[in-house]
């Protein structure tokens, strides 16, 4: 790690334009051709403007799901964001893309749900083009709406048009090409046993970096084909119940925010996500307002699940950032095997309980 770090604050060899020539591309063209405004810059410039969009981004979207909540509770919902700004800063450290993005998503919802669809929609378009696997579900859900139907379904027209684009624009290219190929392999490497996302590899302090419904139903089979089955077939009733409910409520607010909420956190259930996509909590918040509005012992719990989400993580992610770090890592093993080992049923039950309130409200 330290090697590592040095790398960094010298410009490192991905600085060279060489070291990528043969690296593997997981991700679809059109992000890079958005993320390539950074990589003009030189590394230190980049690094820096990196860092300021993060914090601009991420901030800007928390305080606008902030002013998207109801009046009553909004108190509750800024003291979540605050609690969630105030222990990200090592997620900022790492400069990991999923901030960026999630306060793209945070900021688009938000203005969608005040009824500014043409920016809230650029903002979304922009969010699943980066990473579709954090916003597509929420971007899809509003073809639902009547209100939304057509700009929602203008956008995700222009993100295929612009993903065609991208693709002939690196066509020359044999890993942007073949991408969805390698990002398989990627996944199927990782999943096999002694891979980087098996659940039962940990690191030395006991606690797996990627965080799936996989680490709870390999409790109940050791067959990765049977637990894995288990964890899609979950989160398969799950997605459809919540489907079905979404057309029986009226449309409004109140349906959107919920159908936010739960996809938000069914989109961290079925497949390996790293810690800082935990953030995605963010999203819920109009959500949570909602339900301390309808039922204070109901919302409670959800206020402890989320709670548990954020600060588990900003406590987990401290083993990745300098001597200190570490050294809290080492001393605090389990504290961290209680944290780590209880995020994903944490995740489950909150997509379960805003499924079910769906449910309640049709």
């Amino acid at each position: 790690l330290d090697q590592q770090q040095q790398l960094v604050q010298a410009g490192g060899p991905w600085t060279d334009a060489g070291y990528w020539r043969d690296f593997p591309i997981a991700y679809p063209p059109l992000t890079y051709v958005l993320l390539s405004a950074v990589a003009v810059l030189e590394w230190q410039h980049a690094k820096l403007l990196w860092l300021i969009l993060n914090i601009l981004v991420f901030g800007v979207g928390a305080v606008a799901m902030i002013h998207a909540t109801r009046p009553r509770f909004r108190w509750l919902a800024a003291l979540i964001v605050v609690a969630i700004l105030a222990t990200s800063n090592l997620l900022l450290a790492l400069g990991q893309i999923t901030l960026f993005d999630i306060g793209l998503l945070a900021l688009g919802c938000a203005l969608v749900l005040r009824n500014r669809l043409t920016s809230g929609f650029a903002l979304l378009g922009v969010a699943v083009a980066l990473k579709p696997q954090l916003g597509g579900l929420i971007l899809a859900y509003f073809l639902i709406p009547q209100r939304t139907r057509r700009p929602a379904a203008a956008t995700l027209s222009l993100l295929v048009l612009m993903s065609v684009i991208a693709g002939l624009w690196f066509s020359h290219r044999q890993q942007t090409t073949h991408w969805p190929a390698e990002l398989g392999r990627n996944i199927a490497a990782g999943e096999a046993a002694g891979g980087p996302m098996d659940s039962h590899l940990l690191d030395a302090n006991g606690v797996n970096q990627m965080l799936s419904l996989q680490q709870l139903t390999r409790s109940f089979s050791q067959d990765r084909a049977v637990s894995n089955g288990i964890a899609w077939a979950i989160v398969g009733l799950t997605g459809a119940g919540l489907l079905l409910s979404l057309f029986r409520i009226p449309a409004g607010y109140e349906r959107d925010c919920l159908a936010i909420a739960a996809l938000a956190m069914l989109t961290l259930t079925p497949v390996y996500h790293r810690l800082y996509d935990m953030r995605l909590v963010l999203l819920t918040m109009p959500a949570l307002v909602l339900v301390m509005e309808w039922n204070r012992r109901w919302g409670t719990i959800l206020t402890v699940l989320s709670g548990f989400l954020f600060f588990s993580t900003s406590l987990l992610a401290m083993r990745f950032v300098g001597a200190r770090g570490r050294a809290f890592a080492a001393h605090h093993v389990f504290l961290q095997i209680l944290l780590g080992r209880q995020q994903a049923l944490a995740v489950i039950l909150l997509a379960l309980s805003y499924t079910v309130l769906c449910w309640r409200l049709s």
